[in-house]
């Protein structure tokens, strides 16, 4: 069949212009899919504080009525340690929008690391902060369990003269407990640690399912309470079990040394699991230092009776870290007691 050139203009035409409308629509999709605030949230996650820092910076001078973009502002400046910053851009995003429970939440944390770093004698007042802020995001949802959470430790943590109530904090985890089991048990286990209630932790965290074969979560936290309550053989065991389980779990071979340097007792596996852990390529975000783990060495070395190796180790942590403070005490009290 012959097709005229009339019609095949025609016909080429409107292939044209199809395929013009087709590349005009798939621009539009990857425009809207270019998010510059999730691209910024996903530094957050990756926790590239001072990259995401600047990209909030600059996107707020585009955004400056964006109640998300000065909550994620607010939290790259909390990652990144200015908290000061970081309350002021919450405040920002809750004064645009004080319906969302997260902004809410996160205020209180930024409070939470203020309270660290004030005196005394401004405690008071920021951890009144802290509660109301708490207190707003779970009124806000009621169903975010991480807000009814943060609420609980507030009430347990706090003093009384503070806003601290044993009673309200047994009312947030009972509401937990409603929306998720799991999250109920480790509040629960904190709540019964704090008050030194030894038996009830242990036996909360045991009740924890963990989440796969390696979840070593659930061990680490009955150990820690252990040596909390002195009871250091089975903190001891709970470590073992936890490092045979997740071989990738340094902060259980830490924990192995740890316990060693405090109790005084399995030395032997203390000082294995320290020069082990020396050995291994770990975050300092996320585990304790190569300097800390030298530091216990020495303790441990101390306990052994070898002094000039525990001052070899106190020497190595210190030059891996000059500020090491609790090595430069060590180091110092056993110098002390060797020139006696």
């Amino acid at each position: 069949m012959k097709i005229d050139s009339m019609k095949m203009h025609t016909i080429l035409s409107a292939i044209l212009i199809l395929a013009i409308s087709a590349i005009i629509s798939i621009t539009g999709i990857t425009t809207a899919l270019a998010d510059p605030v999730a691209d910024g949230a996903a530094l957050i996650e990756e926790e590239k504080f001072e990259e995401a820092r600047e990209h909030f910076k600059e996107l707020t001078k585009e955004r400056p009525d964006d109640a998300e973009v000065r909550y994620y502002y607010g939290r790259a400046l909390l990652g990144d340690g200015d908290h000061d910053k970081a309350i002021k851009e919450f405040k920002k995003a809750i004064d645009l929008d004080d319906t969302v429970s997260s902004y809410h939440r996160w205020l209180g944390m930024a409070y939470v690391e203020k309270l660290d770093h004030s005196s005394f004698i401004k405690k008071k007042s920021i951890a009144g902060n802290i509660k109301k802020s708490f207190e707003h995001a779970v009124a806000a949802d009621p169903e975010n369990t991480r807000a009814r959470e943060s609420l609980a430790h507030f009430y347990f943590e706090a003093p009384g003269f503070a806003g601290g109530d044993r009673d309200k904090a047994l009312e947030q985890i009972a509401e937990i407990e409603k929306r998720d089991v799991e999250k109920a048990l480790y509040v629960r286990g904190d709540y019964y640690r704090h008050f030194e209630e030894w038996d009830d932790a242990i036996a909360t965290y045991r009740k924890i399912e963990p989440s796969d074969d390696n979840d070593v979560t659930p061990l680490t936290l009955i150990a820690r309470t252990c040596i909390l309550a002195e009871r250091y053989a089975e903190g001891m065991g709970a470590y073992q079990e936890a490092y045979a389980m997740d071989p990738t779990s340094y902060n259980s071979l830490y924990g192995i040394g740890r316990t060693a340097a405090v109790s005084g007792e399995f030395l032997d596996s203390g000082e294995a699991a320290m020069l082990e852990y020396v050995t291994k390529d770990v975050d300092p975000k996320l585990h304790n230092t190569h300097a800390s783990a030298h530091w216990r060495l020495g303790n441990i070395y101390e306990h052994m009776g070898r002094k000039e190796d525990a001052l070899a180790q106190y020497d190595r942590a210190l030059k891996l870290d000059p500020d090491h403070d609790l090595a430069k005490k060590s180091r110092k009290k056993l110098r002390r007691k060797k020139r006696k």
